[in-house]
């Protein structure tokens, strides 16, 4: 089996982008950066919203540049593994149905922010049947966890 896993946070940070192994192809966030909003901002109401809308921004940009990359090897692929975190990354939701992504080969990890709004996107985009792998702000713990056990047994969460 042949999977990708998807996130703009590190998956595995000691690992390139990239095919690990003949396996697994991975797209993360280069060396544990962490784009979009940080976990802890002080001031006032102006300065959060504007570092918010500067984190959506970036968030954007990335899982737009990730899709690009990864449309093209859809094809060899059986499994595609999908965070979708806080506010602007929703559109990998979008992106994975404008690419083709069926619902039978998608698996979306999802943390409780907006997550009622990130379950509905889910349904509306086709994807109502694909699993749902609750995690961590962030999900890099639980991405790791399953990429670790996919890459020691081959297996993925059902």
């Amino acid at each position: 089996m042949k999977i990708a896993m998807l996130s703009y946070n590190s998956i595995l940070p000691d690992e390139d982008n990239g095919w690990v192994g003949d396996t697994l192809y991975m797209i993360q966030s280069d060396r544990g950066i962490t784009h979009g909003v940080p976990q802890s901002v002080y001031g006032t109401l102006e300065k959060l919203r504007r570092v918010r809308y500067e984190g959506i921004d970036q968030v954007q940009d990335a899982v737009r540049n990730h899709w690009t990359r990864l449309g093209e090897l859809l094809p060899e692929l059986d499994k595609v593994v999908i965070y979708v975190g806080d506010s602007g990354s929703e559109h990998t939701i979008r992106y994975a149905a404008e690419h083709g992504l069926r619902a039978a080969n998608a698996i979306f990890v999802l943390c409780d922010c907006n997550g009622n709004n990130k379950r509905r996107l889910i349904k509306e985009s086709g994807f109502g049947e694909s699993p749902v792998v609750m995690c961590e702000c962030s999900g890099r713990q639980t991405m790791a966890q399953i990429a670790t056990t996919f890459l020691e047994t081959g297996t993925l969460p059902a």
